[in-house]
């Protein structure tokens, strides 16, 4: 599985690229032996994830990402966020439903 990631630098700039590694390669990027962009502008954070079947579909998303104007990345990258804060608390609630009904002695609803 490949990603196409979007990193927030220290100077706010929005730094696109691709791995099949997320955790390792943020780590690179943090060690100074990822980009030579990213290493001057420390520290740098992911915003942005999105899932690629090959290296070459990443590539082409990768170009696509960096082609684009700032605003429509942050538009992305806003779109991303709430996608995650939405999944996340559905989760929860499912989470708490479930911890609720364990407490409480009660058989969950069937869907």
């Amino acid at each position: 599985m490949w990603y196409v990631y979007m990193l927030k630098c220290s100077n706010d700039a929005l730094y696109t690229g691709i791995t099949t590694n997320p955790e390792h390669r943020l780590k690179q990027h943090h060690e100074g032996t990822g980009s030579k962009y990213v290493r001057s502008h420390l520290p740098a954070y992911y915003v942005y994830f999105e899932k690629s079947i090959n290296r070459s579909q990443a590539s082409k998303r990768e170009y696509e990402i960096k082609q684009l104007p700032r605003s429509e990345k942050i538009k992305l990258v806003e779109a991303f966020t709430t996608n995650l804060l939405n999944r996340s608390l559905t989760e929860f609630a499912e989470i708490r439903g479930s911890l609720m009904n364990v407490l409480l002695g009660t058989k969950p609803s069937i869907r």
